[in-house]
Formats: C-alpha cells, structure tokens, sequence
C-alpha cells in the first residue's frame, strides 16, 4: 500500500508525509498508513499528493507546477504498473498521456 506515493517520492527527490498519520513524515522502508501521500518540504508546503483509490491513483498538483507535472509523468511513465494517464487540459499536453477532457471528465473551475 502506498507503493505510488513512496515511488514518486523517491524519484522526484521529495520527502513522503502520511496525511492518514497527523502529517508525520514517512520513514525509509515504511508505507503510508491507507496509501495516500504529500510530498513536499513539510506537509503543510506539499508540492504534491497522491490518493489511492482501490486499482486507480489520483495525483494533484495543487500549485499547477507544470515542470512538476513533467517530472511526474516521466516517472510515471518510467513505472511497469502505469498504464493510463490522464491530465488536467489546464495543465497542458505531455506525450504519454491524454487530456481529462478526452474521456469526459474536464476538472471543475
């Protein structure tokens, strides 16, 4: 469990905080409490996190950091368990992924 959260957190180079924990960081060799991940300075500066979402994950990107996105999604991509990626059309298109709009589910403003 948390096997996404903690993959990203390794490659973007991030500190991994267990919100379902009081925000506590996440040690070496330790998962998230129920999956879910920020990563980030401090958990109150996350950069990012990660809802795990039984088979599909959810990624935000609360400060639209579109180098972020792309750093994302090239160790996304780089994972043999992803398949589908799909982003928000605010953030722009990236090779490897298709827009939310193109399944119909266009984020809200």
């Amino acid at each position: 469990m948390g096997f996404l959260a903690i993959d990203l957190a390794k490659a973007l180079d991030l500190p991994l905080f267990d919100p379902n924990d009081k925000n506590a960081r996440v040690p070496d060799n330790a998962h998230p409490k129920a999956g879910n991940g920020l990563l980030g300075t401090g958990p109150y500066k996350s950069r990012s996190g990660s809802g795990h979402n039984g088979g599909s994950d959810l990624l935000y990107l609360p400060k639209k950091d579109k180098k972020l996105a792309e750093r994302t999604i090239k160790a996304l991509l780089e994972q043999d368990y992803v398949s589908g990626l799909f982003v928000d059309d605010k953030l722009g298109r990236f090779p490897g992924t298709l827009p939310m709009s193109q399944i119909n589910l266009k984020a809200r403003p």
